[in-house]
Formats: structure tokens, sequence, C-alpha cells
């Protein structure tokens, strides 16, 4: 049985579901309000861990777990006590930090060993460190742009030395939204020229130079096979593939092998197997890394390159070979 660990509104998963059962091949999916507490117990005996699940009210031995995909939700432990931090009771908030430190072992346990079971990545390395990840990307040979975390305006024009609008500025991790008033309001990619006043000192913030692209690629992996989509559209980042309202065109993309060979150093070290990567090539046809993403959506470049990658994933815990 393939255990899938995913979100409720995940199409992508629908499909790769509807592979598994033309193969046969058995699964149980578990959303983000299945997946809390379903430890029952682990026992050490004998040079061996013996773990028992408790699925949907099921009772299930991770012997009888064939494959685990990791695609967006993660295996949680949680308390009564945690509703206690916002009480001023000095031992109740002690006990709940205690708690939240058995957890966290508890956690990187069970996450550990479903991830050595045929797995598709790990909940574990579901947000990768962007900074860890431009290092990775300079250490295998891929160009990344000019980057600057800094907290102080000046440095911004001393260090990049460009104009404002050469300058992009987003978050250092991901996107965060904020829910407030009955709105919600969401980090983006922007130009600095799109900001009216900059304070002379701020918190850390990130900022990179601006790439005059030609087009960008988005790569999505599955171990050592890439499928690469080559993205024309006139946004800052491509993460926005409709424009006036349509699909931006979109063609299937043939990356280099020594791309591919970067890639594969990559992934590793930031130990993903599956997963996509995005790329910008400029005006000389330079090419740019941008970020590695584990959980990122992939069912446009299924559908508009003709990849059926949700058969691939399907395949991949069939125990076949995934073919390019």
């Amino acid at each position: 049985m393939v255990l899938i660990l995913s979100a409720s509104n995940d199409v992508s998963t629908d499909y790769v579901i509807e592979w598994f059962r033309h193969y046969k091949i058995p699964c149980i999916r578990l959303n983000e309000r299945d997946t809390g507490n379903i430890l029952a117990s682990v026992e050490f005996r004998n040079g061996k861990q013996f773990i028992a699940l408790n699925i949907k009210g099921q009772p299930i031995s991770m012997d009888d777990i064939t494959g685990v995909w990791f695609r967006r939700s993660t295996i949680t432990f949680t308390s009564a006590l945690s509703a206690h931090r916002k009480k001023e009771d000095a031992l109740a908030w002690q006990i709940a930090a205690l708690l939240d430190r058995e957890n966290r072992v508890l956690t990187e346990f069970i996450a550990t060993k479903l991830s050595t079971i045929n797995a598709l990545n790990n909940q574990l390395n579901y947000n990768t460190n962007k900074l860890l990840t431009l290092m990775y990307a300079q250490e295998v040979g891929l160009k990344i742009p000019h980057t600057l975390i800094a907290t102080v305006k000046d440095d911004i024009r001393n260090k990049l030395g460009n104009a404002d609008s050469e300058i992009i500025t987003k978050p250092i991790q991901d996107i965060f939204w904020l829910n407030y008033s009955g709105t919600s309001r969401a980090q983006y990619t922007a130009a600095l020229s799109e900001y009216s006043q900059i304070p002379d000192r701020f918190y850390y913030s990130l900022f990179q130079e601006r790439i005059e692209k030609k087009y960008e690629l988005r790569i999505f992996f599955i171990e050592e096979k890439f499928y690469a989509c080559a993205i024309f559209s006139k946004a800052t980042e491509g993460r926005n593939v409709y424009q006036d309202g349509k699909m931006v065109r979109m063609v299937p993309f043939s990356i280099s092998n020594t791309l591919k060979e970067q890639l594969v150093r990559l992934s590793s070290l930031c130990k993903l197997n599956s997963g996509s990567v995005d790329l910008m090539v400029d005006k000389q046809g330079d090419c740019y890394f941008l970020e590695i993403n584990p959980v990122g959506q992939f069912g446009y470049i299924s559908k508009e390159c003709n990849y059926h990658l949700d058969q691939k994933i399907a395949k991949f815990f069939q125990h076949e070979p995934v073919q390019q």
C-alpha cells in the first residue's frame, strides 16, 4: 500500500490516484486533517523497529506500507496542552514546550522511517532553505543572479550597483500570507522602484539584480529524469502563467546534458528526488538558477507539454523504470 500525504485542494493528487487505480496499486490518501497523531506505538525489539499506525481509524503496520509520496501534508503530533501557551500559567507553558520537543522527535523519527520506504521526497525537506539552495547552485556550477541580503538602504545601490528598476526584492524564504480584516495579502516579487519610500534601515531583506529574460524554464524531475518547459511570460517571474485571462505560451524544452548533471548534483545536495526547478534564460542565452521547490505544482506543465507526469509518478510506485 502506498501512503499519500497530500492536501485536500491538490488536484494533481487526484489525477495521480486515477493512475494508481488504473495500475491497481493500493493506496491511501491522507490530507492535512488526517495526519495528526496517527502513531499508535513504536517498539524496538530484536534489532528491529515495529511501528503501528492508526490511519483513519484502521490499525496499519508500517511494514504494510510499500511506498510514500510526500506530496504536501505532514505527519504531525499535537497535545491539548498547546492551548495553554497563551495563558499566563508558567508551569503549563513549560509543559507545553516540553511536549513540543517530544513531538518534534516523534515527527522526525516517523518521517525519516517513512522516507526509507520507496519514497518521493520527505516532509522534513518540504521547505528547502532558499539561501542554501543558492549556495548549492553555485557549488555545482550554475549561475545565479547577483543577490544581496541587507539591512541598510545605501548597501542596495552600492553593492548591486543598479538603478531601482533593475533591482528586485522578494522574500528570503517562502511567500507568507497575511489574513486580516477579512482579506488576504501575500508577499511577491517586485522591482525596487515600485516602493515609493524606503527607510534608511530595515530588517534583513533580499535583493537581486533583475535579469532581462528571454524565457523561463520550469523543470520537473523524478529522480534523474527531467521534464522541462519553456515559459514565455512578461511577468517578473513565471509563477503566474496567466496573462489577460489566458495561459501564456509554454512549450517542451530539451535541456543539455551539462545542465542535467548539475541538477542531479543539486537535487542530491538538497536531499530531494522529486520537485520543480525554476531557471531564467536571459537575452544572451545565459541560464540563471532561481529556486528548487519539492512540492510545486506540475499539472500545467504536464498538460501543456504532454508529459503525463501524473502517470509517471504512479509508475514510480509500480517499481517500473520512469521513461524520459
